[in-house]
């Protein structure tokens, strides 16, 4: 069996690694054909029939649509600006949820599954399109995805972020949980400009922790007013293009390399973390995890099937009001803290890696080839 992987090529692509670690892993385990915008022999004229016939695949082999065969941002928005990292996209087909080329999904008689992506953007689309390809199953990072099955007629199957753990190695140093340089550390975006419209906790919620932080003027973190004067790295930057500029210049954010990413986990006691749009439970948790750094993040029934509260993560509230006391208990050196610390890190080696996220796939897989 071999994987026909429908993907652009997130090689020089910045903003994300999970795809990238999805595919690596992939790679060391199975024969695995990349097929998309970026990859030298990407011809977007052939049908999905021509691909097979031009690669020798079979129907003994299985086809995969990738996280980012699907455009992860609204449909017929203003988004060319978006795709700058791949050049050779079409602009034609920008505006289209399939942006990467249009197949016949449905006709193709082999087996098939879909990954889905950022649930939070074009959910009705994304639904639809599965349906329409009668996919034979589709993952999602969304904990409670068989909701999406009554509308798909479509199998779906929690597939959460993992990590790579070999680009986050644990060194037994980190876990003197007290003389960390930082108590708290966080580095994201506050605000996601693609979901203004929805009622989603994830819109206030960083806004709300950094003004409980932090005085601010027009949103902009000067002096750190936590009451027991934590030691915070905070590199937030916000969908205000003008705003992130001064932010820059105040030095208050800096795109970090990945070294220094890295490095921001294991100088960090704890790490806050929030879910995302639509409640997905992004990398940077198990990044976290892996690290050594404390999860700490709001209490929500998203985290059941991965995580359990004061054993894997310490929970706040989401109005807050509880925040410096779990804080406070999160940056102690405690016997507990040290017990999550260490149950953390097994949780995620043993569980949670882009390893084992792609011999789960390739099981699944072979399970739909014997089974057909």
């Amino acid at each position: 069996m071999k994987i026909l992987y429908l993907t652009p090529n997130f090689k020089n692509y910045h903003a994300a690694y999970y795809q990238y670690d999805l595919i690596n892993s992939l790679q060391k385990k199975i024969e695995v054909i990349l097929w998309g915008p970026g990859y030298g022999d990407f011809d977007s004229s052939l049908s999905l029939e021509n691909v097979f016939d031009k690669l020798n695949l079979t129907e003994k082999d299985i086809l995969i649509v990738g996280h980012g065969w699907l455009s992860d941002i609204p449909v017929n928005s203003n988004s060319k600006k978006r795709y700058s990292w791949n050049k050779s996209l079409n602009e034609d087909i920008l505006n289209n949820l399939e942006y990467c080329g249009v197949y016949d999904f449905c006709a193709h008689k082999g087996k098939k599954i879909c990954i889905l992506n950022k649930e939070y953007v074009s959910l009705k689309e994304k639904l639809k399109f599965i349906k329409k390809g009668k996919f034979d199953l589709a993952l999602s990072h969304y904990s409670n995805c068989e909701e999406f099955e009554n509308d798909t007629d479509t199998k779906f199957i929690f597939f959460p972020c993992s990590v790579d753990n070999k680009k986050f190695q644990k060194n037994i140093k980190y876990l003197d949980h007290l003389n960390k340089k930082y108590d708290l550390c966080f580095s994201g975006l506050l605000q996601n400009p693609y979901i203004k419209s929805q009622n989603n906790d994830f819109f206030n919620l960083r806004k709300q922790i950094q003004s409980k932080l932090f005085y601010e003027i027009f949103q902009i973190p000067l002096i750190n007013k936590y009451h027991n004067n934590k030691s915070i790295f905070w590199n937030a930057y916000s969908d205000n293009s003008k705003l992130n500029k001064f932010l820059k210049i105040l030095g208050k954010y800096k795109k970090l390399t990945f070294e220094e990413y890295l490095d921001m986990f294991k100088k960090s006691k704890v790490t806050l973390n929030t879910l995302s749009p639509f409640n997905l439970i992004g990398p940077r948790y198990f990044e976290s995890m892996i690290s050594g750094s404390i999860n700490f993040c709001q209490k929500s029934k998203f985290y059941s099937k991965i995580f359990r509260e004061f054993e894997h993560y310490i929970p706040f509230k989401s109005d807050l009001s509880d925040f410096n006391e779990m804080l406070d208990f999160a940056t102690s050196d405690t016997k507990d803290i040290k017990k999550i610390i260490e149950a953390s890190y097994a949780l995620v080696v043993e569980n949670h890696t882009y390893d084992i996220r792609a011999e789960t796939i390739i099981m699944y897989a072979k399970e739909l080839i014997d089974n057909k």
